[in-house]
């Protein structure tokens, strides 16, 4: 199972999102073995072959276990099950990597150089370079392969993934100004939707690690004129909208992924925390109660403060008793319980 939360409290009520993913697996009966009769003579199966996507996995697998001699053998079943040419040399820019980051080997790096003079997967090497310096904090020379990626001939796709990835690691080297140049003079260049999109989300991180909710909330604003259907996009817009106090707009956000997902409990529960700042008290607490009967224990705890606010001491002990039963409640079922 995966968790991810995000916060940002405005008085009692706070904000959230929490998602989990949940694998189900299902068992296979046992099948009943048929009895051999004593003239038939049975034949040995040959075993299928593993298609490259298994393979790759299984040499993945074994490199983040540091299982080698495993990897090894997945990475050479793998370039045997692979016939295309330039998928092979996909295949070997990625085993150099993990064994840059997981194995250690100080002379993949140089392997990868090698592989960054063959023109159909100079781009992609280029890449993987840049992550194995990333890997080690060597921005500087991450920087150096994003560059030389990009004064290459490659596609708007791959041009704004380099830019992208380039603006990063002039933030992280303390540089936000250049990032978010190199990310502009990009954008003034690009014409294809998909990479723009790329890049005004590059924009977005940028101003969120900046702290500067305003210019990110404007930013993911624009991202939805390409993808108005797109309701991660929308909750991050509204949640952004809210921490820059434009209640309007993150309202109209937030109903607008309700349209798309009704069952977005999150955003239910946030929908509620706004229409509290804009003093509508009966429309905050109805989206609390829709958040809660999705199992949104933020919500309960958020609706449980209107209760004994309002003096329904009972009805607020109930609320947070069963939110205290959920898995996982959120810390401020506690907080509340002890007010």
């Amino acid at each position: 199972m995966k968790f991810s939360k995000f916060r940002f409290k405005k008085g009692e009520s706070e904000f959230s999102l929490e998602t989990k993913d949940a694998e189900v697996c299902e068992e296979t009966p046992p099948t009943e073995e048929k009895k051999q009769e004593p003239s038939e003579i049975v034949q040995e199966e040959e075993p299928t072959p593993k298609k490259p996507n298994n393979l790759f996995l299984e040499m993945y697998r074994a490199f983040t276990t540091e299982r080698f001699e495993d990897a090894d053998q997945a990475f050479e079943s793998l370039q045997k099950a692979q016939e295309d040419a330039v998928s092979r040399l996909r295949n070997e820019i990625l085993y150099h990597w993990l064994m840059y980051t997981h194995g250690r080997d100080a002379n993949a790096v140089q392997k990868l150089e090698d592989l960054a003079k063959k023109k159909d997967v100079r781009e992609t090497a280029l890449f993987w370079i840049a992550n194995c310096h990333k890997h080690s904090r060597s921005y500087a020379k991450a920087i150096d392969a994003h560059i030389r990626a990009l004064s290459g001939d490659i596609s708007q796709s791959q041009r704004s993934k380099h830019t992208a990835e380039l603006a990063q690691c002039y933030v992280t080297m303390g540089n936000p100004e250049k990032g978010l140049k190199v990310l502009a003079s990009a954008l003034s260049q690009t014409t294809e939707p998909k990479a723009k999109i790329a890049l005004y989300r590059a924009i977005a991180n940028i101003y969120k690690k900046t702290g500067n909710s305003m210019l990110r909330s404007i930013v993911l604003q624009k991202i939805l004129e390409f993808v108005p259907e797109d309701t991660a996009t929308l909750f991050s817009a509204a949640y952004s909208q809210s921490e820059a106090k434009l209640a309007c707009l993150c309202v109209v956000n937030y109903r607008t992924l309700l349209r798309f997902k009704q069952t977005h409990y999150s955003g239910l529960n946030n929908l509620g925390v706004e229409c509290e700042t804009l003093d509508m008290p009966i429309k905050s607490v109805s989206y609390y109660k829709k958040a809660a009967e999705g199992d949104n224990t933020l919500a309960m705890s958020n609706l449980s403060y209107r209760y004994m606010n309002q003096g329904f001491e009972a009805e607020a002990q109930n609320l947070l008793d069963k939110a205290r039963k959920k898995d996982e409640p959120h810390q401020n079922v506690g907080q509340a319980m002890s007010t």
